[in-house]
């Protein structure tokens, strides 16, 4: 009988040690439960504020942006209107103006020269008297290094027609080549009929 009474005592042990364990265990979770809650109510909190901070930037970066992106239009159409004035008096016809609104804002200016442009723009460069800003004076050189492409062109059938340049940061400078092909074409059948 000893041994069923030691059985019996362990047995007795070892359930209040499993109930002491499981009560522990159940305010370990309830206290697991609380941490948590409370920390998803700091997390939603943090978040909050942290939207309504990015909130307020993202407004202030919007109006400085759109501040800026004034600024950027009103200085490009300044600078083409400049433009503009320079390439009429060195005989250009104006054609259209295109704007882009990007970061920096592109406006596209179409034009064809009447004859003497590149002459005329080669004098305004060479005469030290003009005051060119350098923006002016870089694109009035894009221009010219435009115009040394025509022997180039012109081996493959090909005449400058109109260009294209573009007022903004860099500026640039595109043509329209014409195919002389085509045009001999368009006359050969007008002298037909």
């Amino acid at each position: 009988m000893g041994i069923g009474n030691f059985l019996d005592k362990a047995k007795e042990k070892s359930s209040k040690v499993a109930s002491s364990v499981k009560e522990k265990a159940s305010q370990v979770a309830l206290t697991a439960k609380d941490v948590s809650q409370t920390a998803l109510e700091v997390g939603k909190e943090k978040t909050s504020q942290v939207a309504a901070t990015a909130k307020e930037v993202t407004k202030n970066l919007v109006e400085i942006g759109m501040e800026k992106l004034n600024k950027s239009v009103d200085s490009a159409l300044i600078q083409t209107e400049e433009l503009l004035d320079i390439l009429h008096k060195s005989g250009y016809i104006i054609g259209d103006l295109t704007m882009t609104i990007t970061v920096p804002p592109e406006i596209t200016i179409q034009l064809e020269d009447s004859g003497n442009g590149r002459e005329e723009l080669t004098k305004l460069l060479e005469n030290e008297k003009v005051s060119l800003s350098l923006y002016q004076k870089a694109f009035i050189q894009s221009m010219l290094k435009t115009y040394d492409l025509v022997n180039i062109t012109e081996k493959y059938g090909y005449t400058f027609g109109e260009f294209e340049l573009c007022v903004s940061v860099p500026p640039g400078v595109s043509v329209n080549l014409k195919s002389d092909k085509e045009k001999k074409k368009i006359l050969s059948r007008k002298d037909i009929k």
